[in-house]
């Protein structure tokens, strides 16, 4: 079963650089309501996927060079990874549906 791990900047090189397969990251903070709602509609998402693909939090306040790093200045923010490279990215709130839309392209290596 997936779970969304938090990954801060002592260990987010290992667990979304150098990580293999398809990797969601989703960049918010605990005080931002829609970040609050996306991280809700990704946990009921993750099991889904099983081991297909892995979901980080990074929390922008706790780890600001991550953010940096992407140039991510508004949240919440989805990055879309495979092989440490960002191939898809995504602003604000989305349905369950658009998510799962995205998750399945990702997967696919579409995105």
């Amino acid at each position: 079963m997936a779970d969304i791990e938090v990954a801060t900047e002592a260990d987010y090189e290992a667990k979304a650089i150098k990580a293999p397969g398809p990797i969601v990251v989703k960049f918010g903070s605990k005080t931002c309501g829609p970040c609050l709602l996306l991280s809700s509609a990704l946990k009921d998402l993750s099991p889904d996927y099983g081991d297909e693909v892995r979901f980080l939090d990074v929390d922008v306040e706790e780890s600001p060079a991550i953010a940096k790093r992407y140039g991510i200045v508004t949240i919440p923010v989805l990055l879309f990874m495979r092989g440490g490279e960002v191939r898809h990215r995504t602003m604000g709130n989305l349905t369950r549906g658009k998510l799962s839309q995205l998750i399945d392209a990702h997967i696919d290596g579409g995105q």
